[in-house]
């Protein structure tokens, strides 16, 4: 299987200005936020990203933020590394930068949970792999 590398990491750099726009789901628990790099643009290796199959909100919505952490006003920054083949299905998941065991191992079920479309390249599935960060953050 042939992997291809996706650049969908969000960077603050400032030189970084094509970055995707953030998707920001505010629920009763927390407020997670992250890329939407669904919304990102081709590029040499892909036509289309990676997608859950229902966006976005399909990811979010298997996150459990822990009780204890919200108590503790406990948040941070997870960026996972994936890889889904041409059918779509999650080959890997990997955590990249921790925000803490708990919180890595609820991002990691979640993309694992998650349904995701393959990406495409001039309309066929393609394998691919790449990273991206999700933030917690707690309710004040």
């Amino acid at each position: 299987m042939k992997l291809i590398p996706l650049a969908f990491l969000v960077t603050t750099v400032a030189a970084f200005a094509a970055e995707p726009p953030t998707v920001v789901e505010r629920r009763k628990d927390a407020v997670y936020s992250g890329p939407d790099w669904t919304k990102s643009g081709p590029d040499r290796y892909y036509d289309a990203p990676p997608v859950p199959v229902d966006g976005m909100h399909s990811l979010v919505s298997h996150l459990t933020y822990p009780s204890e952490l919200r108590r503790k006003h406990i948040g941070g920054t997870v960026i996972v590394r994936i890889t889904v083949d041409a059918t779509g299905r999650l080959r890997e998941v990997t955590v990249l930068q921790s925000a803490g065991s708990q919180l890595d191992h609820i991002v990691v079920d979640a993309v694992r949970r998650t349904r995701w479309k393959p990406a495409t390249k001039n309309h066929s599935p393609v394998a691919a792999s790449g990273h991206f960060p999700l933030t917690f953050t707690p309710p004040k």
